[in-house]
């Protein structure tokens, strides 16, 4: 999306007229589908099938990228030759293998981002085609993105092949900024438009998730999961200040699920909260991958928190076991962790008030030693701030294609 595309923080509710209309779904359309997740220190993981014959990947789910990114054997612009820049040990996905794989490059060209936040200041590199992709019961052929790694990828290899991007899709974005579900919904092959979040993140919650660490639904949400059968929406906004300070990409991307912060409170104190700048207000931004960790506060209400908490500056060889912020990282006593406030948020648009409680943002690490769960971006009383697994303990997650609504839940165990 082009920002010069909306007023900023223009509400994104109706998209286009066509998108306000209700869809009417193909008899055969699918029912919810429920794709199990493994929690993973990129983010949650899960198997998708890609091609014809279908080629069985690890993909990574991840709710702020656009499009479907599928990691191919092309390197330095040869079609074939994986060896010059990846792991010998990185799965890929083969497109010569596959029947149904079609070049789109004279519809959507080639798309390199640089900075980014795939490989940071290397190239991130697309190349669009279509291809057979599989979600649950649903098979289309469907525009992706397929790679061109322009750089040597072969320190390590990493524990998925694809990304399923999950973004929303704004007026005027053509099919390379489109998710593979959004494309099936929008040939009628969901009944539904919305896609929801459960996150099992302990051992007797996991029955709920059929054994694994969340679910991922496409096409509904878990209704027996949702406290009281209610639901609070929130209509998105686009906020010009994500792309500098909680993602940054050049040529920028704004294809985020997002809403204003109306008020921050720790235990009973309402916290001071300013906008990052007079063009983008006060950005919650819903994302459940790694940048998704630790409940967001500004650097001021951390302080707070830490004062609260009597935490300790804490050192760690890997600070991301805890989350992957830029901010200093502190160790609490695990015998108070009872006693320490909770933290609270009102969103833009209802009254509800949603709570994380000591036991979601203090992390148990290895050693047994306990920390805060934290990320503090922006300066001061600024707020910006990722809303990911952490702040989902106990709530449902539910994004809505079709309105541009993002929705959450109290969650019903």
């Amino acid at each position: 999306m082009q920002l010069s595309k909306f007023a900023v923080l223009l509400p994104l509710l109706a998209g286009s007229i066509e998108a306000g209309k209700m869809r009417a779904p193909r008899s055969w359309a699918a029912d919810r589908f429920d794709m199990q997740l493994t929690w993973n220190q990129f983010g949650f993981l899960s198997q998708q099938k890609i091609g014809n014959p279908p080629q069985e990947i690890p993909v990574f789910i991840d709710w702020t990228w656009i499009s479907q990114f599928i990691l191919s054997p092309k390197c330095y612009g040869e079609e074939n030759d994986p060896a010059a820049c990846l792991n010998v040990q990185q799965l890929y996905y083969d497109p010569a293998k596959s029947t149904s794989h079609r070049d789109a490059s004279k519809r959507f060209p080639s798309r390199t981002w640089l900075p980014n936040h795939f490989f940071f200041w290397e190239p991130l590199t697309v190349d669009y085609a279509q291809d057979a992709v599989q979600i649950g019961p649903v098979t289309s052929n469907s525009i992706m993105q397929f790679s061109d790694t322009n750089f040597d990828l072969s320190a390590f290899p990493y524990p998925f092949t694809g990304v399923l991007g999950l973004s929303p899709v704004f007026k005027g974005d053509n099919a390379s900024f489109q998710s593979s579900f959004y494309q099936q919904w929008k040939a009628g092959q969901w009944k539904n438009p919305t896609i929801s979040f459960v996150y099992c993140y302990e051992e007797s919650m996991k029955p709920t998730c059929g054994g694994s660490d969340g679910l991922q639904s496409f096409g509904g949400v878990m209704d027996q999961v949702v406290k009281d059968s209610e639901i609070y929406w929130y209509a998105n906004y686009v906020f010009p200040d994500v792309n500098t300070l909680a993602f940054e990409y050049s040529p920028a991307l704004y294809n985020y699920w997002a809403t204003p912060l109306d008020s921050l409170w720790i235990g009973d104190e309402l916290q001071p909260t300013e906008p990052t700048s007079n063009s983008s207000g006060k950005a919650s931004i819903f994302d459940h991958a790694s940048y998704g960790r630790g409940i967001p506060l500004t650097p001021n209400a951390y302080d707070k928190l830490v004062n609260l908490t009597a935490g300790q500056p804490l050192t760690l060889e890997d600070p991301t076991i805890i989350n992957n912020g830029n901010q200093s990282m502190y160790s609490v006593d695990c015998g108070n962790v009872a006693s320490f406030p909770t933290v609270s948020y009102k969103f833009a648009g209802h009254d509800k008030v949603w709570t994380n409680t000591p036991k979601h943002y203090v992390e148990t690490l290895p050693d047994g030693r306990c920390a805060l769960n934290v990320r503090a971006m922006a300066t001061g009383d600024k707020f910006i701030g990722n809303f990911g697994e952490t702040f989902f303990k106990d709530k449902v997650a539910i994004m809505n294609f079709e309105t541009l609504q993002v929705g959450i839940a109290e969650i019903q165990w």
